[in-house]
């Protein structure tokens, strides 16, 4: 059941439909109705997203929908316009490579910490930018920005993939070139819904200025979901005071749900003992939980470093516990990486900037790997093999 703000960006009639809706407003029910709308109106309807959880979830929810991220929209393109298989490389991969090559041209000093602004700042130098791009041409292979790069061309050379309608999910965290490749395909109709004021990945090239000139545009037609059907009244209102220095003209959210309860404030003087304080009060409330049924508390943090002072002190406290931050950063080990590398060599013989991590997990010699890697990409066959 849809409420009237709901349904009116769902049967808005306008090409270009920009919608605002801050969390827990029903975003994905309104993209949805909308998407199922276009699809039996225009023939096809593509929802692109962010992440695969969220493309499988729009799948279960209306069977039939076409789904996908936009990376896996970009492969879609580049693999239809070509017949040459091509590997991606993931964040992580691509990071790797650039600091090989910081290290390698004196970009980076010994000892760097953070991978991410490391790679970033060889990304940056013009040497270091150009013997990336040589290594990803000499492995054949591509990161996330040319594989995108790779698909804003193949849009215009090939006529897969087409669709009348496309509704774009989370659009303050599309960055221009992603912004690009959804108009390259030339929709009839594009439909983005996000909120600015959740933008948190400015840091990889995020622009909310892409929604908020829409929403602000003549050209498209503006809604705002203004309810919030999750929080409790105490929460939305510190929400809407956290965001009211934004220069952001859509209407503040509203709370839709009652509650008597009113949020606590604590404030410990370093992190370990918050996270101590964290777990003492999840201690006192999961007694209440186990008395009144299964557990239902949720612990929100910055950062997995954080995460894991209060799941240490969680364990101390004998409070049963799910870790999802810390099964997400299982496959970020260096020995599960190398055996995703390993494996993923069987299919491109070039991949051999991988091969210390290869060496470290056969333990054998750096040296007698890269050997095995250079004759067989002379014969063009898989490492493995070799």
């Amino acid at each position: 059941m849809l409420s009237a703000e709901q349904l009116a960006a769902v049967e808005d009639p306008a090409r270009q439909v920009a919608i605002v809706a801050p969390p827990g407003s029903g975003k994905t029910s309104t993209l949805i109705a909308r998407a199922i709308r276009h699809r039996d109106e225009h023939g096809s309807a593509l929802c692109v997203t962010f992440t695969n959880k969220a493309a499988r979830e729009i799948r279960e929810r209306a069977p039939g929908m076409d789904a996908v991220t936009f990376h896996g929209l970009a492969i879609r393109l580049v693999q239809a316009s070509s017949p040459e298989p091509i590997t991606v490389l993931d964040e992580l991969d691509a990071r790797d490579i650039a600091c090989q090559v910081g290290e390698e041209l004196g970009i980076l000093r010994l000892g760097w910490k953070d991978g991410r602004r490391a790679a970033a700042k060889v990304l940056a130098d013009r040497a270091g930018r150009a013997r990336y791009r040589a290594i990803l041409r000499q492995i054949r292979a591509v990161d996330f920005d040319l594989l995108i790069d790779r698909a804003i061309v193949a849009a215009s050379t090939t006529r897969a993939y087409r669709y009348a309608s496309i509704l774009l999910d989370e659009q303050q965290d599309a960055d221009p070139r992603q912004w690009d490749l959804v108009r390259a395909l030339q929709p009839a109709a594009i439909t983005m819904v996000g909120d600015p004021r959740q933008t948190i990945y400015s840091w990889r090239g995020a622009d909310p200025a892409i929604l908020l000139d829409a929403y602000a545009s003549p050209e498209w037609s503006a809604h705002a979901l203004t309810a919030n059907y999750r929080s409790a009244p105490a929460i939305v209102e510190l929400a809407n005071r956290i965001a009211a220095p934004m220069s952001f003209r859509a209407p503040p959210m509203r709370a839709a749900r009652e509650s008597t309860r009113s949020p606590a404030w604590m404030v410990e003087p370093t992190p370990a003992a918050e996270a101590e304080l964290v777990a003492h009060a999840a201690g006192i409330w999961a007694q209440d939980w186990i008395l009144a049924g299964p557990p239902a508390g949720l612990i929100l943090a910055r950062s997995w470093s954080e995460l894991d002072r209060v799941a240490e002190a969680l364990d101390v406290e004998g409070v049963p516990f799910a870790h999802l931050g810390r099964s997400a950063g299982d496959w970020s080990e260096p020995k599960l990486r190398s055996i995703v590398k390993f494996l993923q060599l069987s299919t491109n013989p070039r991949l051999d900037p991988w091969a210390i991590d290869l060496a470290r997990l056969m333990g054998t010699s750096e040296e007698r790997i890269r050997r095995g890697g250079e004759r067989a990409a002379r014969v063009d066959r898989p490492l493995v093999e070799e």
